[in-house]
């Protein structure tokens, strides 16, 4: 009925989404002189199916001193854009604009957990929708890794890291390629003492939505 081909395995919903966590934790009180002003996006995926990069992003933001807001926010409008739904997902980034603009306007920047997201509001947003403001939205858009590497070149990332994995296989994503901004989620996970870290530069094959739709689905 949904298209979805019927072997597709799809990730489990979360017991309790993003959002409904931040409405019974809610946010780090802000401090006095921020480091940095960050909006978090924490993206679909983040709010409905795995919450905990999203309770790390607020975490962590926290700990390097930033002041930490989580605005009204929509889909970022990819899913409908990459099927052909131009309309809805213009529909999408008006709302997500309106919410956030203000925000921007303060001197916040948004920092989307996923890359898709960052790239979808950053590059397509302005192609979608006329008008100064949004490329003053989409300027404002970052990853948030690349958020956390400024403040370490500015001399305010919080070092004092409390544990060691040891080692690491980073996987880069096409979509965070697709920037040109490096990969300072990479850099950011060298800064551990001790640490070797293997960079795997692969596309995942999954190809979005498309990999779950009945027609182009691998599960055949």
């Amino acid at each position: 009925m949904l298209g979805i081909h019927r072997d597709k395995k799809l990730p489990d919903f979360a017991i309790e989404t993003f959002e409904k966590w931040l409405q019974r934790t809610g946010l780090p009180p802000i401090p006095d002189s921020p480091t940095a002003k960050v909006a978090i996006f924490p993206t679909c995926f983040v709010n409905y199916y795995n919450p905990a990069p999203g309770k790390a992003a607020v975490e962590v933001f926290a700990k390097n001193g930033c002041a930490v807001k989580c605005p009204k926010q929509n889909c970022c409008g990819m899913p409908a854009l990459d099927g052909g739904d131009v309309e809805f997902a213009r529909k999408e980034a008006r709302a997500n604009i309106d919410s956030m603009l203000p925000l921007v306007r303060e001197g916040y920047k948004i920092a989307a957990i996923n890359p898709t997201c960052s790239l979808m509001m950053r590059d397509e947003y302005p192609n979608l929708l006329p008008g100064n403001e949004v490329k003053e939205f989409a300027a404002a858009v970052v990853d948030s890794h690349e958020l956390l590497y400024a403040l370490r070149r500015a001399g305010k990332f919080n070092n004092e890291f409390k544990s060691t994995p040891r080692t690491v296989a980073y996987h880069v994503p096409c979509h965070l390629k697709a920037q040109a901004i490096g990969l300072r989620s990479r850099d950011l996970i060298r800064q551990i003492p001790g640490l070797e870290i293997t960079t795997v530069d692969a596309c995942t094959a999954h190809d979005g939505t498309w990999a779950m739709k009945k027609e182009f689905s691998r599960c055949r």
